[in-house]
């Protein structure tokens, strides 16, 4: 049920794509939808002609880990907040990506807890029973993927980052 509400997001995502990617071919852009759950962003996506491929450690038909060194952007669309040791997801995604490829994350952000004047208790977005365990800030984010060879691009809107991989 969570993934079909998430897919009426999918035509912003699509004009996103299209904004990151300007100047490019779709048919040259290798996306890498990384935990994918049932893969419905990735095949809307292919249904408009781009190269998607499916990875999460979790659903057995997209197990596989992706190659190393052949994407050009990776979505990570409410993803990182399941993650225990997200050291673990983001070498996955390093190795996956070219130097210059794109990592866009959408997530809830302990900022928008702050913003909107809601304690920790009551953020809807901070549920471990539903695998929300680490829930980040802007900032931390964005020091942690510096950390791991990326540098801030774009903050699309409060839920929606974007990093180009820098490092190698």
């Amino acid at each position: 049920m969570h993934e079909d509400g998430r897919a009426l997001q999918n035509d912003i995502r699509l004009e996103r794509i299209k904004t990151m990617t300007v100047g490019i071919k779709k048919e040259d852009i290798k996306i890498l939808d990384f935990g994918c759950g049932n893969f419905l962003l990735g095949k809307y996506l292919q249904e408009h002609g781009y190269d998607v491929t499916p990875y999460d450690a979790y659903h057995p038909d997209y197990n596989r880990l992706p190659d190393k060194n052949k994407y050009d952007l990776c979505l990570c669309i409410e993803v990182i907040e399941h993650t225990s040791f997200p050291f673990i997801e983001l070498d996955v995604i390093h190795r996956s990506l070219k130097q210059g490829s794109l990592l866009y994350i959408e997530t809830g952000f302990y900022d928008i807890m702050v913003e909107d004047n809601v304690a920790p208790e009551d953020y809807v977005y901070i549920e471990p029973a539903c695998g929300h365990s680490t829930i980040f800030s802007h900032h931390s984010l964005d020091l942690l993927l510096a950390y791991r060879g990326y540098a801030t691009r774009r903050h699309f809107d409060r839920n929606c980052r974007l990093y180009e991989k820098i490092g190698k």
